[in-house]
Parts: C-alpha cells; sequence; structure tokens
C-alpha cells in the first residue's frame, strides 16, 4: 500500500526502540535456560499485510494484529481479516484492546471502532471524538475505554467521549491492579483507580517521553524512554537498561542453514518447546 503525502511516518529511532523493547520483554521474563522457537507468517498465509502495527492477546486466546491495510484475527490455524468494508473505522490499524464484557476496541488513523461478535460500530467526530488518530487504547477495570490520540487523551463511557489531557499519548497500560499507566510526550503519568492522573518519575523518568509501556507474566511494569528500558513493580524500580546495556546483554542469534532463511519479510511469533504458543 502507497503512503499518501499527508500521512505520518514511523520515526526510524522509535520503531528500532520499540524493537528492542520486545526483545528486552521476551529475554527478561523467561527462564535463562528458556529456548524459544519462530515461525514466520506472510501474505502467502493469509496475513492482510507485512506492515504490522500493533499485536494483541484476547483472553480466549485469539491474536489480533493491526497492519496497514487491515485488521487480522488468528486462532492458531488460519487468519480471518477484517477491512473497511467490513466495518472498522479504517484499515490502517494501531491500536488495540478489550473491555471486561470481552469486546475488541480498535484504533485506528479514522477514528475507534468496536467489534462485539461479528459486527462493528465506529465512532469519529461527528461521535465527539475530537481527533480520531488513535495512538494507543486500554479499557480499565469499570469498561471505561481510554484513547490515546496525537492531540491528547481522551475517555469514552456511557456518557460519551471526554477530554483529559492536551499533550499526546503514545502508550496506554492497565496493568490488572487498579492503575492506568499513561505515557506521554511530556513524562509517565500513573492512575490509581478514580484518583488523579499523577507524574510516575521513579527511575530516572521525570518529564522523558513514554513510548511504549508493558506488562510481563511477573506482573513488572515496563516502559520505553528514548534512552533505555524501565521495569517497575510495586512502583519500586527493579531493573534499568540502557541501550548500550541491551545491546550487549542480548543473545547472539543462530546462525540458521541458508536453505532454511526466509527470503522475504515477514510476521514472526514465538513459541517454548512446552508453552502453547501464546505471547503478548
Amino acid at each position: 500500500m502507497d503512503r499518501s503525502p499527508d500521512e505520518p511516518r514511523v520515526p526510524r529511532r522509535r520503531l528500532h526502540l520499540t524493537l528492542l523493547f520486545s526483545l528486552v520483554l521476551c529475554a527478561f521474563s523467561s527462564a535463562p535456560a528458556q529456548q524459544y522457537r519462530f515461525r514466520n507468517y506472510t501474505v502467502d498465509d493469509g496475513l492482510s499485510q507485512l506492515v504490522v502495527q500493533v499485536v494483541f492477546q484476547d483472553r480466549d486466546g485469539f491474536i489480533w494484529i493491526g497492519t496497514q491495510a487491515g485488521l487480522n484475527r488468528y486462532d492458531g490455524h488460519q487468519f480471518d481479516v477484517c477491512s473497511i468494508r467490513d466495518g472498522p473505522a479504517s484499515d490502517r490499524i494501531s491500536a488495540i484492546t478489550q473491555d471486561p464484557a470481552g469486546r475488541i476496541w480498535i484504533g485506528t488513523n479514522g477514528g475507534l471502532s468496536v467489534r462485539e461478535g461479528s459486527a462493528f460500530k465506529s465512532y469519529t467526530r461527528e461521535d465527539g471524538l475530537l481527533d480520531p488518530q488513535v495512538l494507543s487504547l486500554a479499557a480499565d477495570d469499570r469498561g471505561r475505554i481510554w484513547i490515546g490520540t496525537q492531540s491528547g487523551l481522551w475517555r469514552r463511557d456511557d456518557t460519551g467521549f471526554r477530554e483529559i489531557g492536551d499533550s499526546a499519548v503514545h502508550a496506554l497500560l492497565n496493568d490488572g491492579a487498579g492503575r492506568l499507566w499513561v505515557g506521554t510526550g511530556q513524562g509517565l503519568l500513573r492512575q490509581q483507580g478514580d484518583g488523579p492522573l499523577v507524574p510516575f518519575t521513579a527511575g530516572g523518568l521525570h518529564r522523558k517521553r513514554a513510548i511504549r509501556i508493558a506488562r510481563d507474566t511477573r506482573q513488572h511494569v515496563w516502559v520505553l524512554p528514548e534512552d533505555g528500558v524501565r521495569a517497575h513493580k510495586d512502583s519500586q524500580l527493579v531493573s534499568a537498561q540502557t541501550l548500550s546495556d541491551v545491546l550487549e546483554g542480548m543473545p547472539r542469534p543462530i546462525q540458521m542453514p541458508s536453505s532454511a532463511t526466509a527470503s522475504a519479510p515477514s510476521v514472526s511469533t514465538s513459541t517454548t518447546p512446552n508453552d502453547g504458543g501464546q505471547s503478548q
């Protein structure tokens, strides 16, 4: 798919940081001796496009993959593709989350969509979401949907959309312990329950742009600023890695025979020998 001149590009540095962030989560969330096997998926396997922007696993184990050319759901055997013709507000999918009722919410560059069963409903400027360029999503324990956009933070509940803040929100996370984490262009914020959003500065994060936030299986919250990676648990810093630390500490790739090397770009999933292939 060709990019139109007015569509924003993902900065190369941010893309590289995000890839490193994913590798660090794999490395530090697993046992030291754990081995991974990789399988690549391409359009030949049914994926709608190779430019993957977000991957999300729902509570039923389905893998949702957002690309620049549609929404994909993978059931372990095949891809089910939904395009703008099927209901999403746009084919450029940037964020995915699931609310407590099991509905899948999809952020796009043209608005917010929700899938309940096989039906979609979309929300745009006409519905009160004044910035339809969605960058991130999270659902809280009360079923409210938090929406990060280039112009600020929004929240949707039964009464409609409400603007909460006016700084670009690149990342959102409900950590499962009643806390909402908000990664903005001016630093990391955190909300406990229904309390206010307050700056979170532990680990040298004061006023540093938070590009990605994730939670691992040990309940560590990982934050990606532009100068490295931080991990927190119960508000305490438990790991801090600079970019140099990350690069030096990553395991060396296994050299594969040339006949086994894929010749085209693709999507990869990793599984461990005993885990059933689930990853986030």
